[in-house]
């Protein structure tokens, strides 16, 4: 069965092909005989080294935050309505206030300073910022791949899912879609997401806001979310809400009893990465079916190496009855350099299966299935 999508992505930020790149001095391919995971240039200084980050440090940074959002609606292949998905994501420019009001309370060192002025202006730093803060177009097209996939049984049988990695998470939609089907249908059987990627501020003011926001939307009635909320302020939920320590406290606890487990790594990939990545899967109960996705990961040519190592490692894990890994990309990153046939270049010399399939969009994008 092939796949043809049809959408606007008017609801979503700029894309990053036109942002230029910073030269990297990383060049994991000298050596056909090492594993580019094993390169030493990953353990360097001016790499942000991985690290396993706690949830219950990054909830008690979101208390008593305001948090306002919008909802996006992702139509189905057929445009049919009723298949559309419906996500929520926080705003950009509330993660970027939340950013200055901590700026205003603390005393930042210049390497803060630098790195908050960048995360707040630029797109892209190579090995500083890698744009976790927005939502890039090839995200949605895995959402729309998984929801078609769940309406059509023969593709994706989500019951057999019991864990998700999304490497490159950002904005974590791919993985929000897939935990809001999971509360929707009242399930208990346990799923596990874990969610990375290279800047841990893009998991503390992307990431988990947007999980606590799907949750919110999928488990909550507005009496609900009432009680949940201070009594002297005044919001309208479909556009805000407070992170109260009353509300943080129900979504961790509601989560819990529903056995979904959150795992977050943050950093740069390599086999440190790797390694905390395969525990994570290691200590997984239940074996069915992992499920793992990124999007707008190939951009850069030379980190090409790295991800499509990370992905065939994850493929080979045996801890699981099956592995399918859904990668998003477009066809050609201009001005940064990276392409959808390198990629696909790399599978083919490393002899690993896969399946391309086409996004009917203006801007050539794909989704490889591995």
């Amino acid at each position: 069965m092939s796949f043809s999508f049809g959408f606007t992505t008017d609801d979503l930020e700029n894309d990053p092909s036109g942002t230029s790149s910073t030269t990297s001095n990383i060049d994991p391919q000298t050596n056909d005989s090492i594993n580019p995971l094993d390169a030493t240039e990953l353990t360097g200084s001016d790499i942000i080294q991985p690290k396993i980050e706690n949830v219950d440090d990054i909830l008690r940074s979101l208390k008593d935050v305001r948090v306002s959002y919008e909802a996006i609606d992702v139509p189905s292949m057929d445009r049919n309505e009723i298949n559309s998905a419906r996500l929520f994501r926080r705003d950009l420019f509330d993660m970027k206030h939340q950013l200055m009001s901590e700026d205003n309370n603390t005393t930042l060192s210049k390497d803060d300073d630098d790195e908050l002025d960048i995360l707040m202006h630029e797109d892209l730093r190579k090995n500083i910022y890698e744009g976790g803060l927005k939502s890039w177009e090839c995200s949605i097209d895995l959402v729309k791949l998984l929801n078609d996939g769940f309406n059509n049984t023969q593709e994706l049988n989500f019951d057999q899912i019991n864990c998700i990695t999304e490497i490159g998470c950002g904005t974590a939609l791919p993985s929000q879609y897939i935990f809001s089907q999971y509360l929707k249908q009242n399930r208990s059987s346990g799923l596990k997401l874990i969610l990375t990627d290279y800047n841990s501020s893009a998991l503390r003011l992307a990431t988990i806001p947007n999980i606590i926001l799907a949750w919110v939307n999928a488990v909550l009635d507005k009496e609900q979310l009432s009680k949940l909320q201070p009594d002297d302020i005044s919001m309208n939920y479909d556009e805000e809400i407070m992170f109260s320590a009353a509300l943080l406290e129900a979504f961790n606890q509601d989560i819990k009893n529903k056995n979904i487990s959150l795992e977050f790594i943050s950093g740069s990939w390599g086999r440190k990465f790797s390694n905390y990545l395969n525990d994570m899967l290691s200590s997984t109960t239940t074996s069915n079916e992992l499920l793992v996705l990124t999007s707008e990961t190939i951009y850069q040519p030379d980190h090409l190496p790295l991800i499509s190592e990370t992905l065939i490692e994850l493929k080979q894990n045996t801890h699981f009855e099956k592995v399918n890994t859904m990668v998003a990309a477009k066809d050609i990153y201009f001005g940064v350099g990276g392409s959808l046939i390198e990629f696909e270049n790399y599978l083919r010399k490393k002899n690993v299966q896969f399946d391309t399939r086409k996004v009917n969009a203006g801007l050539k994008r794909s989704i490889v299935l591995m």
